[in-house]
């Protein structure tokens, strides 16, 4: 609720919470390969505007692991589908040099394994703005944040990783303010752990292999020891048909409307790793679902005219 600016549906977000562990557990039984800890449970990244790491992921290709199973299962064919926006997402981190590459993303993981931002200074400008609504949840300090994407469950996460729109917003503050990169963004460095990690190049290409693979055939930048410039770029749509939270039913006889084109879960702004789960959590028969909780309020989707988001 608060990564989306509180307009979210609160209903939704709720069956969000508490139904996608669910549908990972389902497209792990359908055959999805997930990360694993060492004691064989599935392994969970940091990501933005988190407060726990929560993002079940294969490798940095977990929409390609969930796109092979779901293909494998059958659920492909014939769909047709309308939406109309709402918000529109700019994710913080897409590639800004040769104009080529322009815009394709740099995932989130590369922050949630300890990537930073720095401005052409060398200043880690994120400590620079915190939100108020954040602070007692966001590290004060780099030796902190650090502690917090190797686990420390006593740290908190560094600014890196505060929500999408946030940090998308800094980053085009500081390129206003004349300390960009050479091509108009800001530098992401996951190089720098190499002060912290034993091996750091083996183990950001274990990490990172997709982000890896990339950057240096795209822009030949090797990320295990140069940063990588990056900027805003269009990622998502926070769609615009308007469904019960219960039922995911429009007020068109007959017409559902789940995942991306359905309005209310993500309000203003969509958390990390959501455009994954909610796809597959929202596609749950509804009869299966408990009913509202006493004062939940039954609002069907947000009562705002429909208007776009800018950074």
């Amino acid at each position: 609720m608060r990564g989306g600016q509180y307009i979210n549906v609160a209903r939704m977000a709720e069956f969000h919470a508490k139904e996608a562990p669910d549908r990972v557990r389902e497209l792990e039984a359908w055959g999805a390969v997930f990360d694993r800890t060492r004691d064989g449970k599935i392994l969970q990244r940091n990501f933005g505007g988190h407060k726990y790491p929560r993002l079940a992921h294969v490798g940095d290709r977990t929409g390609l692991e969930m796109i092979r199973t779901l293909q494998d299962h059958g659920i492909h064919g014939g769909i047709d589908f309308h939406r109309d926006m709402e918000f529109e997402q700019f994710h913080p981190t897409g590639m800004m040099w040769p104009p080529s590459v322009q815009g394709i993303l740099v995932t989130e993981g590369v922050r949630g394994e300890g990537g930073v931002l720095k401005n052409s200074e060398g200043r880690r400008f994120m400590f620079d703005d915190i939100p108020e609504n954040y602070r007692s949840s966001t590290s004060d300090s780099p030796e902190e944040g650090w502690r917090y994407v190797t686990d420390d469950k006593d740290a908190r996460r560094p600014p890196e990783l505060l929500t999408r729109d946030h940090v998308a917003r800094c980053i085009r503050r500081e390129v206003k303010a004349g300390r960009g990169s050479p091509h108009g963004g800001v530098f992401l460095d996951i190089a720098w752990i190499k002060e912290k990690v034993q091996n750091a190049p083996e183990h950001i290409k274990k990490k990172l292999p997709s982000m890896y693979h990339q950057l240096k055939q795209l822009t030949d930048i090797d990320i295990t020891t140069t940063p990588m410039e990056v900027g805003p770029t269009t990622h998502s749509i926070m769609g615009r048909v308007k469904v019960g939270a219960d039922t995911q039913m429009s007020n068109v006889p007959g017409l559902f409307a789940a995942g991306e084109v359905a309005a209310g879960l993500h309000g203003a702004n969509r958390l990390g790793g959501t455009s994954l789960s909610t796809p597959i959590r929202s596609r749950r028969p509804p009869a299966r679902r408990s009913p509202p909780s006493r004062g939940t309020p039954a609002r069907t989707g947000p009562s705002r005219s429909s208007r776009t988001s800018r950074t």
